[in-house]
């Protein structure tokens, strides 16, 4: 009895720890979604900036000009990595970023993979998987015989699937980071190259 509850314990442990990572999972695409949309905004001034940049740079010296340029370059350079890690961000995890985490014999059943959903089963297609792995077109009964047969296996299964969206969460949470990092820098780069247009335009007006 005592072990029985035990279980229960460990399996309501890790239901509770499956939603807390699945819910900043959650929390971490709302706010990538939400730098990516702040990054494509500059995509409609890209060209009226390149513009300024030129007109700018021919009125100044070679040095000034060269400062320029590298500072336009570390602004368009920061901008691209970080809305490339926010897409990255946003794009489901799986495969070999997952290949860290050992299943240790469990079947991995408590959520269905993506391999085994979406357009592949919608079309029909069986798609490459391991023996001990469910595939598409095994239908309900088989995937029922697969089913945990008691508390053990069950608390098994719910651990595995813990460690895999724990992976998942903190995959996004480095991307997530890295994104906000590199908009920094570009944001950085952008106010200094402004300031130099600015200030050397003020010097061709004295």
């Amino acid at each position: 009895m005592c072990d029985e509850n035990l279980l229960t314990l460990h399996r309501d442990f890790l239901l509770a720890a499956i939603e807390d990572a699945q819910a900043v999972i959650r929390a971490i695409d709302t706010k990538i979604g939400m730098l990516l949309a702040i990054l494509i905004l500059p995509l409609a001034k890209f060209g009226p900036a390149l513009s300024g940049i030129m007109r700018a740079a021919g009125g100044m010296g070679p040095l000034e000009r060269m400062r320029l340029v590298i500072l336009a370059a570390l602004t368009v350079t920061a901008w691209l990595l970080a809305l490339v890690m926010a897409a990255r961000g946003l794009i489901g995890i799986r495969g070999e970023s997952l290949k860290s985490v050992k299943a240790d014999g469990v079947r991995g059943l408590f959520l269905m993979r993506r391999e085994f959903s979406g357009l592949a089963c919608l079309l029909n297609v069986s798609p490459k998987v391991r023996d001990d792995e469910l595939s598409c077109i095994d239908g309900a009964k088989a995937f029922c015989q697969r089913l945990p047969g008691n508390v053990t296996e069950i608390v098994g299964e719910l651990a595995y699937e813990h460690l895999k969206v724990a992976r998942i969460r903190d995959l996004k949470m480095i991307r997530h980071r890295a994104a906000f990092i590199l908009a920094g820098i570009g944001i950085g780069c952008a106010v200094v190259t402004w300031t130099v247009i600015v200030r050397a335009q003020a010097s061709v007006s004295c």
